[in-house]
């Protein structure tokens, strides 16, 4: 698993805080509990969104950045993950299936006459933003048709250890701006 940064921490509180308020801007004195934060989860050798997300789903109505490093979070992610082991799985499983049903409406389209860039550009199809920069990157060797969508798809990457895992053969976000 790849060391935690604090832009990790921040994209995936900043991902769940947004659902439950869209608007939603982080408070600048929460700058240095972005570090505390990522080293708590290096410490732990977990995972960014796992650890994110047991502290939104135990803290009611939202937990607050400068408390996610303390060992009561440590605690809530612990018996968040015992009980959501199996959940885990299925979401893995979940997303290899979405991946091979995307490829499938992909190649549908590409034989229908489409290109690549109208397929992955048009929003009204049903794919997530990492698929449609993965595989126009991984197509076309360029990222240009899909800008818009490069924000949201660098958090849907972080945002669980399946998406690197599955993804990471078609995307090099080295080569990405």
């Amino acid at each position: 698993m790849s060391k935690c940064t604090e832009t990790h921490v921040r994209r995936a509180y900043m991902k769940l805080r947004r659902e439950i308020h869209p608007k939603f801007k982080p408070h600048p004195r929460w700058k240095p509990c972005w570090p505390k934060i990522a080293d708590t989860i290096n410490n732990l050798g977990c995972d960014v969104m796992d650890y994110v997300s047991a502290q939104f789903k135990t803290t009611y109505p939202f937990p607050h950045p400068n408390t996610m490093y303390s060992q009561t979070s440590v605690a809530k992610y612990a018996l968040y993950i015992e009980n959501n082991r199996g959940n885990i799985r299925q979401f893995e499983e979940d997303v290899a299936k979405r991946l091979d049903s995307m490829t499938g409406l992909l190649e549908r389209k590409l034989k229908m006459g489409f290109s690549v860039a109208e397929v992955l550009s048009n929003d009204m199809f049903p794919l997530i933003a990492l698929f449609r920069v993965a595989m126009c990157s991984f197509m076309t060797g360029s990222i240009d048709e899909v800008k818009e969508f490069i924000d949201e798809a660098r958090v849907e990457y972080d945002s669980h250890p399946a998406y690197p895992k599955t993804y990471a053969p078609y995307i090099d976000w080295n080569n990405i701006t």
